[in-house]
């Protein structure tokens, strides 16, 4: 039998912070507050993924052109967003969970 987490029967009061103060409730975002489009908690991971896996694609391409430093910046920023993304499901095993980690994992070997 899977728990039932405390936050399901509070998922109000969650987007509703997000919603006026543009933050998530029990964590601090890495840069302030999260990215203006956000207005749900499920639409933490969509929207964070999405920007690592932007962050990510451009650092490939500014390491292929020889801008290590630009690149190491943008698989550092990557690595944060993949963080944050990640960190907002609360499921064990989810696929998209899982998805997310191995992109911060990727990332995070480029910054090491």
């Amino acid at each position: 039998m899977r728990p039932k987490l405390g936050k399901n029967n509070q998922q109000w009061i969650f987007d509703y912070l997000i919603k006026t103060t543009g933050a998530a409730s029990h964590w601090e975002y890495a840069f302030g507050v999260l990215p203006p489009e956000i207005k749900q908690w499920d639409m933490i991971h969509k929207v964070l993924g999405k920007h690592a896996a932007r962050c990510e694609e451009v650092a490939k391409r500014a390491e292929a052109a020889g801008h290590y430093f630009t690149a190491w910046e943008l698989y550092y920023r990557a690595v944060i967003d993949y963080y944050e993304a990640q960190h907002s499901i609360c499921e064990d095993g989810n696929p998209n969970k899982i998805r997310l980690y191995e992109g911060l994992l990727r990332c995070h070997e480029k910054v090491r």
